[in-house]
This record gives C-alpha cells, structure tokens and sequence, in this order.
C-alpha cells in the first residue's frame, strides 16, 4: 500500500540506520554482532529462536532497472511470482484500490495478454476474491495461485485471508481464473485490535515443504516475525498462526521467495535483500535457519518502494517496485551474513 511521506521518512531512517553498520565500513561496525543469537522469546506461551545473521560490510548496491511495468494495468506493483506453467511468465498484482485481478508479464516488464486483445484488456479477474489490500502471491509447488489480502499497516484488521486458486490460468487465453478459496487466518500473537505497536502488517509470503508462511511487516522496528499460516481454515472461521521464528531483518520486509530449485529463499526489505539456504524439504526445520547473505540496495528516489521479488533462475532476482521499475540482481552480488 502507498505510505505517505512522514511515514516514508520514519522507515527509511529505521532501515537506514540498522544498515549502516555493515554497508559502509564505519568504525562502530568493527565488532558485528555473532551471527546467528540463541536467544529466543515467547509468545502465546510458545519459545521461538530468534535469527540474527551478521552481514560483512558491503558497499550498497544499486540495481539497474531492465524493464517497465503498464502502470493502467498493475498501478502499485505489491508481488512477484515466477509461473511454473509457462516459462518466463511472472505473475504481478496490485494492492489495496485495486481490482480483483492478476497481471502476466515477462522479465523485461512487457505485459503477456490474449492476442486477440482489442486494447480493452484490463488483467485477469479472480473470481469469487475480493481485494481489501493484496500484498503478495505464489505459485505453490501443485501448479496453483496463492494470493495474500493481509496488508494491515494499522494491524487492526481482522479479515486477513489467503485466496487459493486451485491452478494458474492461461495468460495468453484466459480473463478469469476459476473460482478462489478464501483461507482466512489471524495471528496467534495478536491480542489487540489495532496493535499499538503496529507490528502486525504482512506484505511477504512464500511456500516450503508444504507451508504456506508470512513474514510480518514492522512499523516500529527493523525486526519481522515469521508465522506458518494453517490451510485447513474454512472460509469464514480464521484459525491462528504457528510463530516460527523471529528475524532481526534490518527493515521492513516487503516479500519473499523461494528459487526454483527449492534451495534458497530470498527475503526482500525497503533497504536490503537476504538470501537464505533452506533446510531439506522435509527436514521440517527452521526455513531461514540456514547461511545467509545480504547486501544493502540503493533505490533511485523516484522507485525507492520495492516490494516484489521472484528468482528468475535459481541464481538470479527479479525485483519489483510500486512505482513500476523491474531491476535484476545476482545472488552473486550479495555478501555473507554468518
């Protein structure tokens, strides 16, 4: 969702600050904290580990946009997801004021649409979903779209859901998908309406080993929390979340996901982005328990919102920002982080 600018100058100084230890080599750097902390919280009676990676100090990179998005068709890119069905097709959508649709695009940002289209075409309508404030999507390892409508920078709502579709339409035939089925969730930590602290925003989601998970979005710190939502939810009684982990993520996390080889999971903030290794699938450890690496970015001013990141291989990123600019990154550009 676009904020506005008092609330951009907040997060920006937040993240700013929690990377600069470790992207310009100042002197407070010279000790970084160890990599990975033992300590652990609790919430909702449950101890979870808490993942402190420690980054190498790395100059801030700063990605060269290679494509554009049709900004009639996705007006605030809020996701990415790489199909599984058709090569080279990326799934991207919008966020809250949007319709109900998804959008087919290619690397370079080129929009894949019926070819029969007469300049009319306005997406593909998800039908039966409506969208409150779409933040993130996924193709999950059966071939099917998973949409998150759970942005919440109050943390008041109480309607967070998942949209299931149950396979990915043919962007190059189809206006509407089959019929969604609405997951509703609610967060097992969340006991107040709005949160006060504002720290029960979402905007990142990927799929592991038969997860579906979401990462919190912070508004009062640079830390997010990482939650296993529960998929046997029917459609009108929201079951809680299982908290995994806490991450010290050095900003606000603004999407996640996982390459396709299944064996890295990127993490995308305002400020930066993380790769980490994953477990072995069915291992049922930790996802972000693993090596990590990051490296600091550094956005033009007029598309510093980046919220949309997908693997275009198993090596490289696909990141996307509201403003409509796609910008490619290397694994290799990133550095270790313990």
């Amino acid at each position: 969702m676009a904020i506005s600018r008092t609330a951009l100058r907040r997060l920006l100084d937040l993240s700013l600050a929690a990377c600069a230890a470790f992207a310009c080599g100042c002197d407070d750097a010279a000790s970084p904290p160890p990599a990975s902390s033992t300590q652990t919280i609790s919430s909702a009676g449950r101890t979870v580990p808490r993942v402190a990676p420690a980054p190498q100090k790395l100059d801030v990179l700063r990605p060269v946009s290679v494509g554009k998005l049709d900004k009639n068709l996705v007006p605030e890119c809020s996701g990415l997801a790489a199909s599984k069905r058709f090569p080279g097709v990326f799934w991207t959508l919008s966020d809250s004021g949007d319709a109900p649709r998804i959008v087919a695009v290619n690397a370079y940002g080129d929009t894949v649409r019926p070819a029969e289209d007469n300049g009319g075409y306005t997406g593909i309508h998800v039908s039966g979903a409506k969208n409150v404030d779409w933040e993130a999507l996924v193709v999950d390892p059966s071939g099917g779209l998973i949409i998150g409508d759970f942005g919440n920078n109050l943390s008041r709502r109480q309607d967070l859901c998942l949209y299931v579709v149950p396979s990915e339409p043919d962007p190059r035939k189809d206006v509407s998908t089959v019929k969604a089925r609405r997951v509703p969730f609610r967060f097992v930590d969340q006991a107040e309406f709005p949160d006060p602290k504002k720290n029960h925003d979402v905007e990142a989601m990927f799929c592991h080993d038969g997860g579906v998970y979401v990462f919190t979005k912070h508004w009062t710190d640079t830390d997010s929390e990482l939650h296993r939502v529960d998929m046997t939810a029917n459609e009108t009684t929201p079951r809680p979340t299982t908290l995994i982990a806490t991450f010290a993520a050095l900003g606000m996390v603004t999407d996640a996901a996982v390459s396709p080889d299944g064996r890295r999971l990127a993490v995308l903030t305002y400020t930066g982005l993380w790769v980490f290794a994953l477990p072995p699938r069915g291992s049922m450890a930790n996802p972000i328990s693993g090596k990590a690496l990051f490296r600091p970015l550094g956005m033009l001013l007029r598309s510093w919102q980046i919220e949309a990141v997908s693997f275009a291989d198993d090596d490289t990123l696909l990141v996307g920002c509201e403003e409509g600019d796609l910008y490619k990154v290397q694994v290799s550009d990133l550095g270790p982080a313990r």
